[in-house]
């Protein structure tokens, strides 16, 4: 559960856990991972811009929200099903400009 701290100008740590800044792997990362799970579990950009108390939702789109490839992959699968027929036809489109092209260089 977040609980927002009563005295945010404090720095945040945990006791125990050690990050090695060297290695990628402090707690810029782990925020980027809290943003980019809470995205992917359907949370509202806003609502995670709040968890990370970001004054602006576009710093928590744009550094703290990754995307996985396997999403990417899966939400142009979607869009292809919920397209119409007749415009995830191109190659009809493709055969009628190959035909006005190879009798325009005729």
């Amino acid at each position: 559960m977040y609980l927002p701290s009563a005295r945010p100008h404090l720095p945040v740590s945990a006791a125990g856990v050690r990050f090695s800044a060297v290695s990628g792997h402090g707690w810029h990362a782990a925020r980027r991972g809290l943003g980019s799970n809470l995205y992917a579990l359907g949370v509202p950009e806003k609502v995670i811009q709040q968890i990370l108390r970001h004054a602006n939702v576009s710093t928590t789109a744009t550094y703290y929200i990754k995307t996985v490839p396997s999403q990417v992959t899966d939400a142009m699968e979607k869009l292809e099903q919920a397209l119409p027929e007749s415009l995830s036809g191109n190659e009809v489109a493709t055969r009628e400009m190959n035909a006005t092209a190879s009798s325009a260089i005729n």
